[in-house]
């Protein structure tokens, strides 16, 4: 057995534990506070990458500029979450400290379950946003795009489509926005969407990643020789 195959997991229960314990260090009412930036953050973040990938492609990138677009969505992502965070400390901020402190047994636990599920909503939005990575569909197999075929019983949970359906459930099937259908914005689409955004983003990604190794192998014989063969 590969111990390959459960590095998702790991680092998905360090990311947990370690927001959980940094965030554990403040109060009950400063760690609900937390949860809720990170909610907005990692929201805000899925709604907004993708547009804003495409704004920058329009800067005068082309199809054979995919050394460096092929980064856009995933710097994207990131850019947006922590920008999000930053506005969100920003107003939070002169009134954080003077928030006030619950004491007792039951504060401390609640506050404990909070922390954790800082900590979860965190390591799932990072886990959705390696979707962007421009590496191979399966993520050298460590992390397939079908979750029952998943090594780790943590990501076998698919805390990535729990997030999905978690953005879904939040913004609807049109954009509250423009009160318009979703326009996906991601690499391989430019269209609108009817019958939902979310439930096609792992697979968007994952025929994405795909073609990106084939228009790689392309570009060396002998690579994209052993691709044929492999079919």
């Amino acid at each position: 057995m590969n111990p390959l195959l459960y590095v998702p997991d790991l680092v998905f229960v360090a990311l947990v534990v370690g927001v959980a314990m940094w965030v554990a260090r403040f109060s009950l009412v400063q760690a609900t506070l937390l949860l809720l930036g990170l909610l907005l953050a990692s929201l805000g973040a899925i709604v907004t990458f993708e547009p804003l990938a495409e704004a920058f492609l329009r800067w005068g990138f082309g199809p054979a500029d995919v050394d460096i677009t092929r980064f856009f969505w995933f710097i994207s992502g990131l850019s947006v979450f922590a920008l999000l965070c930053l506005c969100f400390a920003i107003v939070v901020q002169p009134f954080f400290d003077a928030l006030p402190e619950l004491s007792g047994r039951a504060a401390a636990v609640a506050k404990w379950m909070v922390s954790i599920l800082a900590g979860y909503l965190f390591a799932a939005f990072l886990l959705t946003l390696t979707y962007t990575l421009p590496v191979d569909r399966d993520m050298g197999g460590i992390l397939p795009l079908e979750a029952h075929l998943r090594h780790g019983p943590i990501v076998r949970m698919a805390p990535d489509y729990q997030f999905l359906s978690l953005a879904e459930w939040v913004t609807g099937r049109r954009s509250p926005w423009t009160g318009q259908p979703w326009r996906l914005g991601g690499p391989l689409a430019n269209t609108d969407i009817y019958a939902g955004r979310w439930e096609s983003f792992p697979a968007r990604y994952a025929l994405w990643r795909d073609m990106l190794k084939y228009f790689f192998a392309m570009t060396d014989p002998e690579a994209y020789s052993a691709i044929d063969e492999s079919k």
